[in-house]
């Protein structure tokens, strides 16, 4: 591994860190119980792969979950039960969800 990729894999770290405690910072406690205990950032659209990348450590594609809500619910996590959350998200942060649609669809989310 040459030091060029072992520098950009810290500063993906770094980044993602980042990333994480702005989230949990501007959200201070799960969106959906507002537990303030065991929480989590995650990202709303994947932050693998090339096809979200511009939004991987954009603020806006984060939510603060408790550990239940984020991987152990069967109700609502976006691991889960993806849909529910994607549902909920919907109905309880439509601005965060109509930047998200509107940064990857280019569309007007006011008629959906």
């Amino acid at each position: 591994m040459t030091s060029k990729v072992i520098l950009e894999r810290r500063l993906y770290k770094k980044k993602l860190k980042e990333w994480s405690r702005d989230v949990r910072n501007r959200d201070k406690k799960c969106v959906i119980c507002e537990s303030t205990k065991f929480l989590n950032a995650h990202h709303i659209l994947p932050k693998e792969g090339k096809i979200f990348h511009d939004l991987r450590f954009d603020i806006n594609n984060g939510v603060t979950l408790c550990s239940r809500h984020h991987k152990y619910s069967y109700e609502i996590s976006p691991h889960k039960n993806p849909f529910v959350f994607i549902t909920w998200l919907h109905a309880n942060r439509l601005d965060q969800f109509n930047y998200l649609a509107t940064k990857v669809f280019n569309i007007n989310t006011n008629s959906i």
